[in-house]
């Protein structure tokens, strides 16, 4: 993801008076969502009891998203690897948005590049690298099929840059 995890912060109070005052967040600078709302406290010192209204967001995935709250989900999702929180933001972009990121990351079964790319490494698999059959069989294979035919019942997500992500049901 090319922009920073970042949220901006204002209050409900501040809001129902006409007034957008606020700043944006990044979650990064923050260790957990204790610290981050130790900022927003600091953010909005000028009200006695405020109620944080998370404006717009960036950088996150859509489904963790939340006007009011949600931050433990957010920090659940920064504190997973780079490569498995973009596996993660597919899995609740396409599949379950209600999921928590660590039960998302754990129904991450398998990433390809593309289609071709499963099935032929299922296809060595099932018959082995080094069988001479496969070999032989490679130039008559439409890998595109076979994938298609493979993930008949299987949960799975497709990129629009063609990465192929399945998950365990």
């Amino acid at each position: 993801m090319s922009d920073a995890p970042s949220i901006y912060v204002s209050t409900y109070a501040k809001y129902n008076a006409g007034n957008l005052a606020g700043d944006w967040l990044n979650l990064e600078d923050y260790a957990d969502s204790e610290d981050f709302y130790k900022a927003c406290e600091r953010l909005h010192s000028d009200e006695a009891d405020p109620e944080y209204m998370f404006q717009t967001y960036s950088g996150i995935p859509a489904a963790l998203y939340s006007e009011s709250g949600g931050i433990d989900r957010v920090y659940d999702w920064l504190d997973l690897e780079d490569d498995m929180r973009a596996a993660v933001e597919i899995y609740l972009d396409q599949v379950d948005g209600n999921a928590e990121p660590w039960e998302a990351a754990r129904r991450v079964n398998a990433v390809f590049d593309s289609l071709e790319d499963y099935a032929a490494d299922y296809l060595e698999n099932w018959f082995g690298h080094d069988n001479p059959a496969l070999e032989f069989l490679w130039m008559y294979i439409n890998l595109r099929d076979v994938a298609e035919g493979l993930l008949t019942g299987e949960t799975y997500a497709k990129t629009d840059d063609g990465t192929l992500y399945i998950f365990e049901t």
